[in-house]
């Protein structure tokens, strides 16, 4: 058989089977047919290859234009006959493939890529063509657009299949390619383990430099005009809504779609500008019927999901609160300086009175309308403030939603009023130490009072930060957050940016969390290598000095639990290992693990205790003095010769006592112990005289006002421990406020801390430049 009589039959077999499966018929052929062609590509040897080359690709080159292109230029549905003829030209391959398979295998060739040819050759003449990629892009945005408008996942599916030849073409850059059929699809994967490409050239066509652009500016035009159509209707409720729901859809083309380019975000920010931030004005401003009514529906609901949907519609508040400020800055100084250019004589006093009367009612009236605008500010942070709690519990979802210049926007806010508080501050308390002038004074007091109850306004509500740090301990204690690497680098970037903000143990309790998490995994590794515990589901937790160890039952259970020897073994060698680390470990640890239904806690480390030894407060050791000089006394006596008037925490304090078998209690009267062998302890007088600890509980009134006679005392011993020492380090006020109020309230370091925030932002202390832990007092 001549080359040119098998190049014919060739020819006319791919005709008819493309004639074939047009018509949506069966595709076959009889063995002596097909046997016909395979001994016809058996017979060429290695030399011939270019020549084979050229008879497959003259056949693609004819077949790409008498076919394939005439049938994509006189279609009526573009993207259905896209797809089909995409679907036809892969089968083609495939059959090909096949077909040259025994050449490709037997004798060997690194020119002949059936599949890379036919997907460079498709890119070079249909993809390049002017008219059809004019029509191929036409008919992407159209179908992109119906998505947009009705979310259609049939149409989003049969998109993805319209773009996969861009897929393809990014494969046949980089790798061998072959085709299969898997349940009559046909399916192009990468080949394994063989060689790249090296001979042919990279396809032109990609999704950056063919489609980026006109999806950018199709995206633009689409939402430039819907927006403007659901304005002119009149209701920002039902812009939010509508919005919310386009948010949706384009985070899922996201997903699917736009992540193929690698400018992905921009497409995103074209739909945020478009559709968001040029029409934010309109959206929060309508006091009726906008922004404000879906903070005020939202502000006290738990369910927390339609935050995080419309997170993107305020990516542009925080402007919104910045040019509020500016306008609000404008009239504080304003008024400031009008109070302060006024005349002290009285005289003068009454006549500027009437004729600034007019002026006054106007200034009355602004002040109202900036009263309105701070509590539209106030609910507008609130609601970030509850967008971020909310995409924090997820730390991806945080890392890629929330932007630095976000949250710097929000707390500008707090740095503003901080700043106008100390102006407004300065210049009235100059200016009155100046006059005598009754009416000018209590002008000058009544605005004071007023912008001082703006700031406490905007302070009242909690703070930024400390939310984000609060819920990042929590986390970390919790063992929730891994060390994927950025979430130490995000705190230590808020402690560049923002170090009055954050509190001053965060990075050690990171460090700590990290430290103790690698002691943890040493462990395991020993007790793996030792073969302890294997199989037996004991899991280790590891809690350290800033994990609160008193929510723990810490009394070693080893006095009435007996554990499994292997659990003996395992804890034999985790003192042993201890051992070697007890040179530079001043911590105390608590290992809790649990084995089936059985809680085991070991301790390891110094003890908080000396044995033989117990501490009292000097109430407890005044009563033991008082009964070893006078024998016996009542309760009531002691109470009456103390003069001390809390007859609970007396009765609290001998109940102590009698457990410890200091004193004993005999028909009412209370002795001291005198048989040396009952008496077992030491006694070590370090603590003061304490009253029964009020514990700070439920949101009642009185609790409430507990808590702020807590926080007025907390405050006032970091003031004179810093007022007497100057400067102190985090642990060393820690260990001042315990021992001055310890027993006076319940109290935990958290709050400590929060009440050295509180005074940093009333300028009594503020933080070392160089050293995070360390404080400095700033004298008034």
């Amino acid at each position: 058989m001549s080359n040119t009589k098998d190049k014919e039959l060739f020819e006319s077999y791919t005709n008819e089977v493309c004639q074939l499966m047009r018509s949506n018929q069966d595709v076959s052929m009889s063995k002596a047919r097909y046997m016909a062609l395979y001994n016809w590509t058996y017979q060429f040897g290695n030399e011939q290859v270019i020549q084979l080359k050229q008879i497959f690709e003259d056949w693609l080159l004819k077949y790409l234009k008498t076919q394939l292109i005439p049938e994509l230029l006189n279609s009526q549905d573009f993207i259905q006959t896209f797809i089909f003829e995409q679907a036809l030209f892969k089968s083609l391959l495939r059959y090909l493939s096949i077909l040259f398979y025994n050449y490709d295998s037997s004798k060997g060739s690194s020119q002949l890529y059936i599949v890379e040819l036919g997907l460079l050759n498709f890119d070079k003449l249909v993809l390049s063509n002017d008219v059809l990629k004019q029509r191929y892009k036409e008919a992407l945005i159209d179908r992109l657009n119906q998505i947009r408008h009705n979310n259609n996942q049939n149409q989003k599916q049969q998109l993805l299949t319209y773009l996969e030849v861009l897929d393809l073409n990014d494969m046949a850059q980089s790798s061998r390619l072959e085709i299969t059929t898997i349940e009559k699809e046909v399916i192009i994967n990468v080949r394994q383990k063989t060689p790249k490409m090296a001979t042919l050239p990279s396809p032109q066509n990609d999704f950056d430099n063919f489609l980026f652009d006109v999806i950018q500016e199709g995206t633009k035009k689409f939402y430039s005009e819907l927006s403007l159509t659901w304005l002119t209707r009149g209701s920002s409720t039902e812009y939010v809504k509508q919005a919310t729901n386009q948010i949706l859809i384009e985070e899922s083309l996201r997903e699917q779609l736009y992540q193929k380019f690698s400018r992905s975000n921009d497409i995103m920010k074209i739909f945020i500008c478009e559709m968001l931030e040029q029409n934010v004005d309109q959206i929060i401003q309508n006091p009726q019927d906008g922004l404000y009514q879906q903070f005020l529906q939202l502000k006290n609901s738990s369910d927390l999901s339609p935050i995080l949907k419309i997170y993107q519609l305020y990516k542009n508040t925080p402007n919104y609160i910045e040019n509020q400020l500016k306008e609000f800055q404008k009239f504080v100084q304003t008024q400031v300086t009008q109070m302060l250019t006024e005349s002290e004589e009285p005289g003068q006093q009454q006549q500027q009175l009437q004729q600034k009367q007019p002026q006054q009612q106007q200034a009355n009236r602004n002040l109202q309308i900036h009263i309105a605008q701070i509590d539209n500010l106030q609910k507008i942070y609130e609601y970030c403030l509850r967008l971020v709690v909310n995409c924090f519990e997820g730390s991806h979802r945080f890392r890629n939603n929330m932007e630095l210049a976000f949250k710097e926007k929000l707390n500008q806010a707090d740095r503003f009023m901080d700043k106008l508080s100390m102006y407004i501050h300065v210049s009235l308390k100059d200016k009155l130490k100046e006059t005598n002038n009754e009416e000018d004074r209590q002008k000058f007091e009544k605005f004071n009072k007023n912008i001082l109850a703006f700031i406490q306004f905007i302070n009242s509500k909690g703070k930024l930060f400390q939310k984000i740090t609060d819920n990042l301990k929590n986390r970390i204690f919790r063992g929730e957050i891994k060390n994927f690497g950025y979430e130490e680098e995000f705190l230590k970037s808020l402690r560049r940016e923002h170090p009055e903000h954050l509190p001053s143990d965060l990075l050690t309790v990171w460090k700590d969390y990290k430290y103790y998490r690698n002691l943890d995994n040493e462990i395991q590794t020993l007790l793996s290598n030792k073969k302890l515990l294997q199989g037996a589901q004991a899991q280790f937790t590891i809690f350290t000095r800033t994990n609160s160890l008193k929510e723990f039952n810490t009394q070693n259970k080893k006095d009435n639990f007996i554990p499994p020897k292997m659990v003996k073994d395992a804890i034999s060698q985790m003192e042993l290992f201890y051992q070697t680390k007890q040179q530079t470990e001043k911590k105390q640890l608590v290992w809790n693990f649990r084995i089936g239904q059985s809680l085991i806690n070991y301790k390891f480390g110094p003890s908080v205790q000396q044995v033989g030894k117990i501490i009292v407060s000097n109430l407890q050791l005044f009563v033991i003095l008082y009964l070893k000089q006078y024998g016996s006394r009542s309760k009531s006596e002691l109470l009456n010769d103390t003069g001390i008037n809390y007859d609970e925490e007396l009765t609290q304090q001998m109940e102590n006592l009698l457990d410890l078998r200091i004193i004993v209690e005999n028909e009412g009267k209370f002795y001291l112990q005198t048989d040396q062998t009952k008496l077992k302890t030491q006694l070590v007088p370090n603590r003061p005289i304490s009253l029964v600890p009020k514990r700070v509980g439920e949101n009642t009134e009185d609790q409430i006002m507990l808590k702020k006679e807590r926080d007025l005392k907390i405050q006032s011993s970091i003031v004179r421990l810093m007022k007497t020492n100057k400067e102190m380090y985090y642990h060393q006020i820690c260990a001042g406020v315990q021992k001055g109020l310890l027993g006076y309230y319940d109290f935990f370091s958290q709050d400590i801390l929060a009440q050295i925030d509180e005074l940093i932002n009333s300028n009594y202390i503020k933080r070392d430049e160089r050293i995070n832990n360390k404080f400095l007092y700033t004298p008034v």
